[in-house]
Parts: structure tokens; C-alpha cells; sequence
């Protein structure tokens, strides 16, 4: 069963499941099924009502949930109220019916955010200029209630699979790009520049000096897949990478593909640098499996061949 099944991760994660065979239950508030995902099972709730929950896992026979469902960035910043309530005690809901149910495994979607900022690291020792890769131990000091969230989860995760002996999967996912997005948020201007150079159309976007990790849409449900799949991970958090990039090496990429793209780098005086996203993915490599399908030119292009259509 996904939660959130619906939503923009949890779409190409359902769909990589429906064509592996896997009889896929989707937990979501939306009230129709969305076209193309009429051979999954709907069943309507919110996270945080636990009844409906345990009674859509029992009644299924759910044999393990995936958690996507989740408020984001910035309405985590607008509600944080309801962002405690979807993101942790949904998450914890999920977790008791896993423990009640004793179902194989929970998987679900960390963030990078719960990492903080650049000058954290810096100060800690990180040779950022160098490596640009943190792994998964590092300490994490998440600066917006989004990360904050996400590491409240993380650290759920650990204490139920070491009380309870259960097995907990998360996959922290950096920055994401890819058809589907919704827009609205400050990681949208990277599909925004793929789309609006598509269309001939100039777009301006701040220079950031600073690296980040990016991953494609199908890369980081390939993360969660390989979570929900491999034979026997072990519990914990695990790195999910795509291409480790700064603006300009984006704005090139969609370039090469895109000759006559109209992008504008510019500084903006007193913009804040991007929470860093720059992680190692060794143990999910050899752990559950995963390695990217897509570099960042091939992502772009599968991006435009899918806006197209």
C-alpha cells in the first residue's frame, strides 16, 4: 500500500510496481483515480486517521506500506501545525501498523532537508569544495520545519526498528526534477527551465556558486522501489543520488539539448544559498541496489518527451 500513491513521486513509484506485477493498494485523499492508474486499488483516507488506515491495511492484507504522503516545504512553513500531523504522527501511524500488523516492511521518503545548510558542515570539518558528498551519518541540522519533520521520522524509524525488530527503510531524496511537479515551490524553477526553453521562452533564475545534488523523477522512485523491493535491507536511511551540479552546469545541460534556450544567470544581492544536497548514495548502492538509470542530460531529455506528449 502507498500513501500518497498519487502524488508526484508516488505516481512513478506505483507505476514501476504495476509493471513489476505487484497488486498495488494507493492510500490517498484524492477522490477519483487518476487516468492510467485504473489497475490499482483505491482506497480513500487521510494519514492521520489511524482507524481508516488499519482497517484499509487488515481488510487488504497489506504486506507493506510505502509512505509518500506528506505536506510540503512550503506549506510545512505556512501550517506547521498540520505538518506535525501529516508528516510525524502520520508517519508514526504508519509505523504502529506495521509493528500491529506484522507486515515485511515500511519504506518511505526522507529529504536532504534535514541536513541544514552548507556553513554547518563547513565548520564540522566537511571538505565540501572538494568531496560535495555526505553520507548518511553525518549530523544533520535541519534549518525549516519541513526537514525538521523529516528527521523526526528518520529518527521514529531507527527507535521502532530497534524496540520492535522491525524493518524500516528510508530514502532520502535530494533535490527532484521531472514531469508532474507541481509548481509553486522554489524547486520548481528547475522544471520551469527545462519547459520554458522547450517552448521558446526566456526564463531568469538566480546564479547559486553553491553544488547540489538533483535527481530525475523516475530516478527517485527507482530509490524507493529498490527499498520496497530488495531482498533484505537493512533498517535505516539511505541516500538517494542523482548528478551533483551547480546552476550553470544546469543551464548548460538544457542548453546542449535545447540550442536556442534563453537562460539568464544572474546574482540576486542577499539570496540565500540552497540547503546543501550534496550526498553519497555508497550504501544504497550496495545495500538495496540502487544506482541511477539517468544522468542529467538523459533526464532532461525523457523530461521534454514527456511534457510533449
Amino acid at each position: 500500500m502507498i500513501t500518497g500513491g498519487y502524488g508526484f513521486i508516488g505516481m512513478y513509484v506505483t507505476q514501476r510496481l504495476l509493471a513489476d506485477r505487484h497488486e498495488v493498494f494507493i492510500y490517498d485523499l484524492l477522490p477519483n483515480t487518476p487516468e492510467g492508474f485504473e489497475h490499482t486499488v483505491k482506497i480513500r483516507g487521510n494519514l492521520t486517521d489511524q482507524k481508516t488506515l488499519f482497517e484499509a491495511v487488515y481488510a487488504n492484507k497489506i504486506d507493506q506500506i510505502i509512505n509518500l504522503a506528506a505536506l510540503r516545504n512550503n506549506d510545512s512553513k505556512k501550517f506547521p501545525y498540520m505538518a506535525f500531523q501529516v508528516n510525524c504522527a502520520g508517519f508514526v501511524n504508519c509505523l504502529e501498523a506495521v509493528r500491529i500488523f506484522g507486515l515485511e516492511r515500511l519504506v518511505y521518503a526522507s529529504s536532504v532537508a534535514v541536513l541544514g545548510n552548507f556553513d554547518y558542515y563547513r565548520q564540522g570539518g566537511y571538505d565540501l569544495e572538494t568531496l560535495y558528498r555526505l553520507p548518511e551519518n553525518c549530523a544533520k541540522q535541519p534549518t525549516n520545519v519541513y526537514g525538521v519533520t523529516k528527521l523526526l521520522n528518520e529518527q521514529l524509524g531507527e527507535q521502532y526498528s530497534k524496540i520492535y525488530g522491525m524493518k524500516v527503510v528510508g530514502c532520502r531524496l535530494p533535490l527532484i526534477f521531472g514531469a508532474g511537479k507541481k509548481g509553486g515551490s522554489k524547486t520548481s524553477v528547475f522544471n520551469e527551465m527545462i519547459e520554458l526553453s522547450y517552448h521558446g521562452s526566456p526564463v531568469e533564475v538566480e546564479l547559486r556558486e553553491e553544488r547540489f545534488n538533483i535527481v530525475y523523477v523516475k530516478d527517485a522512485a527507482k530509490g524507493v522501489y529498490c527499498g520496497a523491493t530488495a531482498k533484505d535491507p537493512q533498517s535505516g536511511v539511505y541516500n538517494i543520488c542523482g548528478a551533483t551540479v551547480d546552476m550553470l552546469d544546469y543551464a548548460d545541460a538544457i542548453r546542449e539539448i535545447l540550442p536556442k534556450a534563453d537562460i539568464t544567470l544572474r546574482k540576486k544581492p542577499g539570496a540565500t544559498t540552497p540547503v546543501n544536497t550534496c550526498i553519497d548514495s555508497a550504501a544504497a548502492r550496495e545495500q538495496i541496489g540502487y544506482t541511477p538509470d539517468f544522468d542529467l542530460r538523459a533526464g532532461i531529455l525523457d523530461h521534454i518527451g514527456l511534457v510533449v506528449k
